[in-house]
C-alpha cells in the first residue's frame, strides 16, 4: 500500500481456509436490533496522519475438525512504525505461530519513544484451553497513550 509516493505497507498473504456453514437467521425470541451511534473514523486519514509503516507476512491453513478450529502457519507484522506529531516511534512487531490449536505469541509494541510492552505467550484454544503468558513493560504513561490514540 502506498501513501502518496511512499511505500507504507507491504503484504505477503497466503490464507487457506474453509467456508463456515451459514448461521440461521434471528428467531422471534431474539431482541430487536438497536441503533448505536458510533463516531466515524476515517482509516485512510488516520493511516496518513500517523505515517503507518509495516511489513505483513502470513501463511495460514485453517480447518474445522469436529467443531474445533485448527490452524497451521504464521502471522507476522514486522517493522511497524508510527509517527506521533514529529516523533517517530521505534520499530514494533507482532508475531504468531500456530500449530493445531496452539499459538505461540511474541510481540514488542512501542507506545512512546522509550515505552514498550512485550508479550510472550503460549495459548491453546482446544476443548481444554490453556494460557501461559509473560508481560514485560517499561513505565507506560497514560498521557502518552492518550496522545497515541
Amino acid at each position: 500500500m502506498f501513501s502518496d509516493e511512499n511505500k507504507n505497507i507491504t503484504a505477503n498473504i497466503d490464507i487457506n481456509t474453509f467456508l463456515p456453514p451459514v448461521e440461521p437467521s434471528l428467531d422471534s425470541e431474539d431482541d430487536p436490533a438497536e441503533r448505536i451511534e458510533i463516531p466515524f473514523v476515517n482509516p485512510v486519514t488516520m493511516y496518513r496522519n500517523y505515517d503507518l509503516k509495516a511489513n505483513l507476512d502470513t501463511k495460514l491453513r485453517i480447518r474445522n475438525h469436529n467443531d474445533n478450529l485448527t490452524s497451521y502457519g504464521h502471522f507476522d507484522i514486522n517493522d511497524i512504525t508510527l509517527k506521533v506529531g514529529n516523533l517517530k516511534l521505534p520499530e514494533s512487531y507482532f508475531r504468531a505461530k500456530t500449530f493445531g490449536s496452539n499459538v505461540d505469541l511474541d510481540t514488542n509494541i512501542y507506545a512512546a519513544q522509550n515505552q514498550n510492552i512485550q508479550l510472550l505467550g503460549k495459548f491453546n484454544y482446544s476443548h481444554h484451553p490453556k494460557m501461559d503468558m509473560s508481560i514485560k513493560t517499561t513505565d507506560i504513561k497514560f498521557n502518552d497513550l492518550i496522545i497515541l490514540s
